[in-house]
């Protein structure tokens, strides 16, 4: 009986005070709508439009230099979440105050979709089938919001990265890429990128 009870605690670390408490049950309760938000609008989805968090900003490279395995090219990638492909048309992403209108872009069923600078269409290309060009990217090094927009102006998806989000001091310096480790948490914030 007594192990049961140790078991069942949440918070059967004793070192945690009130307010790291309060701070690891409001991120669990965060995290849990977040998690039925997601699935519900997966479940509701067949081929309609996609709805919050089908189409995620999955990938962030802001420092692409010193260069390693790739061209020294800031990018984007998006996913698509739902089990059947989607166009988007008339999206929008902001980087920070930056607007930019994305083309039609053809996303399959749990597929991905890389955007760049147009300038580094030819050098990208070989690395990716699913490029698509913007007029200009630049995504900031230090940092900063990224959001997605729906033709009508939904938010989809929104991520305030930060390069300390890699775990490692030398993939702070340059040359990787900011991966989001479970699409499924689409609103976890640095403990879901690596």
């Amino acid at each position: 009986m007594k192990d049961l009870r140790r078991k069942s605690s949440i918070f059967a670390d004793t070192n945690l005070n009130k307010n790291d408490m309060i701070k690891k049950t409001l991120k669990a309760v965060l995290l849990t709508l977040c998690l039925l938000s997601t699935q519900k609008t997966i479940l509701s989805q067949t081929d309609s439009e996609p709805a919050r968090y089908d189409i995620v900003i999955s990938e962030i490279m802001a420092k692409p230099t010193p260069e390693v395995g790739l061209p020294p090219v800031e990018y984007l990638e998006l996913h698509n979440r739902l089990p059947h492909p989607v166009t988007l048309r008339g999206w929008r992403l902001t980087l920070g105050s930056t607007a930019k209108s994305l083309p039609d872009i053809e996303l399959d069923s749990c597929g991905f979709a890389v955007l760049i600078a147009q300038k580094w269409q030819e050098d990208f290309a070989p690395f990716c089938d699913h490029v698509y060009t913007l007029s200009s990217l630049a995504v900031t090094d230090g940092g900063q919001p990224l959001t997605l927009y729906d033709q009508n102006g939904e938010v989809m998806h929104y991520v305030h990265f930060r390069p300390t989000w890699h775990t490692e001091k030398i993939k702070q310096e340059g040359g990787w890429s900011l991966e989001m480790i479970d699409s499924s948490w689409p609103c976890g914030g640095a403990w879901n990128w690596n």
